[in-house]
């Protein structure tokens, strides 16, 4: 199977994860995991290090997230972005103060992990999603590293800068570890039944 990204064919495994993360030049790529491996299947032709104006790679950023997402989603393929790359999202609305919102949520029968710009809505990307519910203890696992680091990136930035966070109340109080840093956020309710 393939996937044509800006015409361009990639090819996809049926099975395996896919994540998306940058490069040591930080360039955004997309890692496929496979059983016998993992391989790089994509490469943007920019880096985040680039000297240009932060909001424009921040679109760039948006934009490459936007496109795997929606191949791997129609493909039903598993995937998620790496932390290392979530952050970079933060670093570059910070050099222009975006304002920049970090979410886990519940959409249907998904929990949704996202960076929000309100003000850029188009900017707005997924970084994870666990179907519901959630019963193995590696979806588990990974909820809650999502929440220790969006904590701990909020809480990195607290001196300089404010990052809305803003969390599931039902996620929070199941999969809340309890050592997460103490900083600021809101919570959302749920009312739909699991």
């Amino acid at each position: 199977m393939q996937i044509h990204l800006d015409d361009n064919p990639v090819p996809v495994q049926t099975t395996g994860r896919y994540l998306l993360d940058h490069d040591e030049g930080y360039h955004p790529i997309i890692i496929a995991e496979l059983a016998s491996g993992q391989r790089v299947v994509g490469q943007a032709l920019y880096s985040l290090a680039d000297n240009t104006c932060s909001l424009d790679l921040l679109s760039s950023l948006a934009q490459f997230v936007q496109d795997w997402h929606g191949h791997l989603v129609e493909y039903n393929l598993p995937h998620s972005v790496t932390h290392r790359l979530a952050a970079q999202f933060v670093y570059l609305a910070y050099w222009k103060a975006i304002t920049t919102e970090l979410r886990i949520d519940r959409a249907y029968n998904m929990i949704i992990v996202l960076v929000r710009f309100p003000k850029n809505p188009k900017l707005t990307c997924t970084l994870a999603q666990f179907t519901l519910p959630i019963e193995d203890s590696v979806n588990a696992v990974e909820l809650q590293n999502w929440l220790r680091f969006l904590f701990a990136l909020v809480a990195e930035h607290a001196a300089i800068w404010q990052i809305d966070l803003v969390v599931n109340r039902i996620m929070y109080d199941r999969f809340g570890p309890a050592d997460l840093p103490k900083v600021m956020f809101a919570f959302t309710n749920d009312s739909v039944q699991e």
